[in-house]
């Protein structure tokens, strides 16, 4: 089932477009895929997760790989369509119940991405993400493997956003031979780096990322720039 959040989202929407045109299809999309994050496993495995799963009716569901972390309570998964030919991964935003998560929000100091020179990241978002790194590219070389020729769609809402932008980092990073289109669209993200981060995220990808946020939520604007924080 759709969440209040991400049907909320469908309304009222204001757009931070960087250099990328946004698409209301494609962005329809990657919101059902998004949502689709926050089912049950139980329903998910199965595609049978109600409104945003039926939206998307051609995933393969015995090829679906589920990313999880009971400890850090971080999940998504790796899916294909076959209609469309697509790599599907997405990640579940904040699950409200569960107290890990907003630790995992609001442990706000940065640490060094990589050996990316200046660049700085939540380190609450990156503990959660690496935590499941492993399973996700592993479950898109398996997927790219078997689907040469298919484009990649990575998405997510909230926290799901943070992790979905490592997810294309890592993609770019660690499987060069992947040099099909991405498709890339996050929901309420918030901020996950400093300046340099940013930049370095829009230089990987200048044409393909759209960041949609509703114009109240206040996921967006956190954590603060004056904290060294940057969309």
């Amino acid at each position: 089932m759709m969440t209040p959040i991400l049907r909320t989202a469908v309304s009222t929407l204001l757009f931070t477009l960087a250099t990328a045109a946004y698409n209301q299809d494609v962005g329809l999309s990657a919101m059902h895929y998004a949502a689709s994050a926050y089912c049950s496993k139980e329903t998910l495995v199965n595609w049978q997760c109600g409104e945003a799963c039926n939206f998307q009716k051609d995933i393969e569901a015995n090829k679906m790989i589920i990313m999880e972390n009971e400890v850090l309570d971080t999940f998504g998964f790796v899916a294909y369509n076959s209609e469309q030919n697509k790599i599907i991964v997405s990640f579940r935003g904040t699950n409200g119940a569960d107290i890990t998560n907003w630790i995992t929000n609001i442990v706000y100091y940065r640490v060094q991405y990589f050996e990316v020179a200046g660049s700085q990241v939540h380190s609450g978002f990156f503990t959660a993400y690496r935590a499941i790194s492993y399973q996700m590219l592993e479950g898109v070389r398996t997927l790219f493997a078997a689907h040469p020729s298919a484009d990649i769609v990575l998405t997510g809402h909230s926290l799901g956003a943070a992790l979905a932008t490592f997810a294309a980092l890592d993609i770019k990073r660690s499987i060069p031979t992947f040099k099909n289109q991405f498709t890339f669209y996050t929901f309420g993200s918030p901020r996950i780096g400093n300046q340099v981060f940013a930049d370095y995220v829009m230089t990987l990808f200048p044409n393909l990322y759209s960041r949609v946020v509703h114009y109240t939520d206040l996921v967006a604007h956190m954590p603060p720039k004056d904290m060294g924080f940057a969309h």
